[in-house]
């Protein structure tokens, strides 16, 4: 009876030790990663144009097919809030304002990016859901 308590008591520990805890670090690293997949996708595809529009066009439905999905608007939209609350968290539990000039430089693109992409956002997004028209490309590169 003994060794079957001493047994159980191992395998608690074992399944206490493999299961860690989710930190800020690890939520920030992994919304990262999912805000990174759509950037690299989105240029990518913006960077076909140098072939042509028709590239362009031709990629366009499996990037959106993605990312426009409901799971992949949950997901995207789900890492920009987690990631930018979680790195105001992060600045806001610091004991001190002292820092290097690239962690500056790092804060204060971070918090101003989101607002330079606003236009871009409402500009594809809000026309499409407002208007019902279908952006494409040909319609980007008439509006710059």
């Amino acid at each position: 009876m003994r060794e079957e308590a001493f047994f159980c008591s191992m395998q608690s520990d074992r399944v206490r030790t493999s299961m860690r805890r989710l930190t800020l670090a690890d939520l920030r690293s992994a919304t990262g990663l999912v805000i990174g997949l759509y950037v690299t996708m989105h240029l990518s595809n913006h960077a076909l144009g140098l072939i042509s529009v028709r590239a362009q066009e031709a990629v366009r439905p499996w990037v959106m097919a993605l990312w426009h999905s409901p799971p992949g608007q949950v997901l995207l939209y789900g890492s920009l809030i987690t990631h930018a609350a979680v790195a105001l968290i992060v600045l806001f539990r610091r004991r001190h304002f002292y820092m290097p000039a690239w962690e500056a430089t790092q804060i204060l693109l971070g918090l101003t990016i989101p607002y330079l992409l606003l236009v871009h956002i409402v500009n594809t997004r809000g026309t499409r859901i407002l208007t019902g028209i279908d952006i494409d490309y040909t319609y980007e590169i008439a509006n710059l």
